[in-house]
């Protein structure tokens, strides 16, 4: 039988918005909105509170608006801050480690 108490959230869109806070990019919902909470870490921290495991996808692969997404040799060789913001958004929110 499926788990009932999962949820998931797209943390980044393809097209490289973010739906968390990120110093990484300013095309994010606090800094493109006048939403200024971080609604990943609430989600978070409301299924903590209510037993859920939470999950993240995280489109890193095909990031139209960062110079260092996809997965092209040359965008590889200028880094991949993709590494440092997913780490920024785990430590933030914290979504369930357990499989």
């Amino acid at each position: 039988m499926p788990d009932k108490n999962i949820s998931s959230s797209t943390t980044k869109h393809h097209d490289g918005f973010a739906l968390f806070p990120t110093r990484f990019s300013n095309f994010n919902l606090r800094d493109c909105t006048g939403f200024k909470r971080d609604p990943l870490a609430e989600l978070a921290a409301a299924c903590r509170k209510n037993g859920i495991r939470l999950g993240f996808y995280y489109s890193q692969g095909q990031d139209w608006t960062n110079p260092g997404g996809g997965l092209s040799a040359p965008r590889r060789a200028r880094g991949m801050p993709h590494k440092r913001e997913i780490s920024t958004l785990i430590s933030t929110a914290s979504p369930s480690s357990d499989p």
